[in-house]
């Protein structure tokens, strides 16, 4: 479960924030999940419903035109009240809450294990008019839970929507795709691809490199391989899929000796994630890394800046 431990250091607190520019809608606040220690077993996370509540946040935060209050502060206000929130709130009570927070949605819930599913059950409660509703979602406890929190997202924006009394949304899906070229010409065409998303490797991924993979909005793992390099050049990444947005793995090639792979938002060409870096002083092929960079066995795209070009061994130069 390294994904929901990298959240923080990839998505820092400034993301969770509403936005100045930001359509007027509902303002949610994301309280902690409750949990089991069964479940932070299994999972192999302490307290993991701490984390899975900062994903929701996370993606909840990119469907218009939701806003977020920022969880470092919903976490100091349920730490302060010693809020309930899996018991009964009087409608005052959820009132108050909301106002401390300016929130006018108040979203909690608890994770637990069966047999092999995880289970998220999420409490939907207007701060205004004190209803509430529910929804959970289940899936495979093994794999990551990217996939997870994006389908209770989208229930729990649908929730809040006809609790306004608005029409259902239409957060279409975002898509990624692979690419072929901008390589060593040694390299010959070999493509860049999507091997796996959320822990599911896609079928005859290599041959179908240039397929529109579906992604719903939010926080998705996705790991990048490239045949053509030294050690099939396989990466994971993280990053946050806009609601109908498309993406595309970028294999980038910088000043002859440097090999960089991004994943970027067709049409703006705007990166949004850079690749994972080994945790070595010098890589596998011998080449020196550049001078001034810093590494950790779990170093994530938010140690380094946008487009930085990683080192491309000398065999892929046919030297």
């Amino acid at each position: 479960m390294k994904a929901i431990r990298l959240v923080f250091l990839l998505f820092p607190a400034a993301v969770l924030a509403a936005a100045d520019s930001a359509p007027k809608g509902a303002s949610i606040a994301v309280f902690d999940f409750k949990t089991d220690w069964h479940t932070d077993f299994k999972l192999g996370v302490t307290d993991a419903g701490e984390p899975f509540a900062s994903l929701l946040a996370i993606d909840l935060s990119g469907l218009p035109p939701f806003t977020m209050v920022e969880r470092a502060e919903v976490q100091k206000e349920q730490e302060l009240r010693k809020v309930a929130l899996d018991s009964p709130m009087a409608p005052k009570e959820a009132a108050e809450l909301g106002a401390s927070l300016d929130a006018s949605v108040l979203v909690s819930g608890r994770l637990y294990k069966s047999g092999s599913d995880l289970i998220a059950a999420a409490k939907v409660m207007s701060a205004e008019t004190g209803q509430v509703s529910g929804t959970v979602v289940k899936g495979d406890i093994s794999k990551p839970m990217s996939e997870l929190v994006s389908r209770l997202a989208i229930q729990v924006g649908d929730i809040i929507r006809a609790q306004q009394g608005s029409p259902p949304a239409e957060w279409k899906s975002a898509m990624i795709v692979g690419t072929s070229g901008a390589v060593p010409p040694s390299a010959g065409d070999s493509p860049t691809y999507v091997e796996s998303i959320d822990g599911t490797k896609i079928a005859d991924a290599a041959a179908g490199w240039n397929q529109s993979r579906p992604l719903l909005p939010g926080v998705h793992e996705i790991v990048i391989k490239h045949e053509a390099l030294p050690n099939n050049f396989e990466r994971q990444l993280l990053f946050i899929a806009k609601p109908g947005a498309a993406y595309e793995v970028k294999c980038l090639l910088f000043q002859r000796q440097r090999l960089g792979i991004t994943i970027r938002e067709i049409g703006s060409d705007d990166p949004v994630t850079v690749i994972l870096v080994p945790p070595k002083a010098q890589d596998s092929w011998g080449a020196p890394f550049l001078p001034g960079w810093t590494f950790d066995s779990e170093a994530t795209p938010g140690n380094f800046q946008a487009g930085m070009p990683i080192p491309i061994p000398a065999s892929a130069h046919g030297k």
